[in-house]
């Protein structure tokens, strides 16, 4: 492993389970491999703004939530849970520095120390193919504790983009060929691991972007709107273990279901050509109507925009007044500026409603 481990003085290594707050310090104005998906626009929970409002303003997206709560409490369950199933030794790690750029960092939850031959557990696990045969040496773990329903979801259906590509962050730092990215439902007591080969061509990509990124907005303290380019390749997806049934009593209810779906589709379709005929007949769609008759009702109208207030906008102009000692700024902004404001046009709606019998029984 190339990446550098990062030590208090102390001589303790830095991480967020050990020394949470001398970690958040630390971790502040870096890039991790948690801020990767963000930049790229592929994270549920923040974009490329929150990254830059810590980076830049010190300004935390709410760091202590309730599910990192949990995975700190479950970390140590969970590299014990992958040990027991995979029978591989696992190290705990910390945060670490790539060698090249000091801003790039991972925090890596362990190391997973090759043995000289692969456990039968994964010799005999075809989602281990393409690591077993190719890579040598220790490989990154990324353990990931969802709630119950993402756990089955990623269980049944594999990893996510931003899953992929925040473990192809992970082995450029560290300088690994290969890494696990295991996921533990404390609930079920259940786990799923994801094995990962490092693809060069994102690890340079990761050494050219994360620099540009810094001279285009941290440094000339330009907040970003949108996301940074993709990288040229995007991992490969690693699938997941849905469990396969071709029993008959399965297949044949399943094929009962697909009847009846296929059904239902066209009739859905028979019905919006029907329902579209009818809205010809109120007129110009631009026009707002409400229109009763013949047991349906009709309504037709545009919502006014929503008018909003651009929280994360006020609060990062606030930080860099303060940052610059600019009294008169901090004095001068006013939350009720327009400036702090920005509109959502909403979509038109129509809305057909049937409220008479079925002309059928009638």
């Amino acid at each position: 492993m190339h990446g550098l481990p990062v030590v208090n003085e102390a001589g303790e290594r830095v991480s967020p389970q050990r020394n949470r707050e001398e970690w958040k310090k630390v971790r502040g104005p870096l890039i991790g491999s948690s801020d990767l998906p963000a930049l790229l626009g592929h994270d549920e929970y923040k974009g490329p703004w929150q990254v830059w409002d810590r980076i830049a303003l010190g300004i935390w997206d709410d760091p202590e939530n309730a599910d990192i709560r949990r995975g700190n409490r479950q970390e140590q369950n969970a590299l014990m849970r992958f040990y027991e199933e995979f029978n591989l030794t696992v190290r705990p790690e910390g945060m670490i520095r790539h060698p090249d750029d000091s801003r790039i960092v991972s925090d890596l939850d362990g190391l997973v120390i090759r043995p000289e031959r692969w456990p039968e557990v994964i010799r005999d696990n075809p989602l281990w193919d393409h690591v077993r045969d190719h890579c040598s040496g220790d490989g990154a773990l990324e353990a990931k504790v969802p709630r119950t329903p993402k756990y089955f979801t990623y269980r049944d259906e594999g990893m996510l983009k931003s899953h992929a590509i925040q473990m192809q962050h992970h082995l450029e730092v560290a300088g690994l060929e290969w890494g696990v990215l295991t996921f533990y439902n404390p609930e079920y007591d259940q786990s799923i691991a994801f094995p990962v080969v490092r693809e060069p061509r994102i690890g340079e990509w990761i050494r050219t972007q994360i620099p540009a990124w810094y001279e285009r907005y941290v440094e000339p303290r330009e907040r970003p709107m949108r996301p940074i380019p993709p990288p040229p390749v995007w991992p490969a997806k690693v699938p997941g273990i849905a469990t396969v049934r071709e029993d008959p009593e399965w297949v044949d209810s399943a094929t009962l279901l697909r009847l009846r779906y296929y059904e239902l589709l066209e009739a859905q379709e028979g019905y919006d050509d029907t329902e579209k005929a009818l809205l010809a007949l109120t007129g110009d769609d631009e026009k707002d109507c409400h229109v009763v008759g013949g047991g349906v009702v009709v309504k037709k109208w545009q919502p006014n925009a929503r008018r909003n207030w651009d929280r994360g906008r006020f609060e990062a102009k606030l930080k860099l007044a303060q940052m610059n000692e600019d009294l008169e700024a901090v004095l001068a902004l006013d939350p009720a500026d327009e400036e702090f404001y920005y509109k959502n046009e909403q979509k038109r709606k129509v809305e057909v409603k049937v409220v008479g019998p079925n002309p059928a029984e009638t």
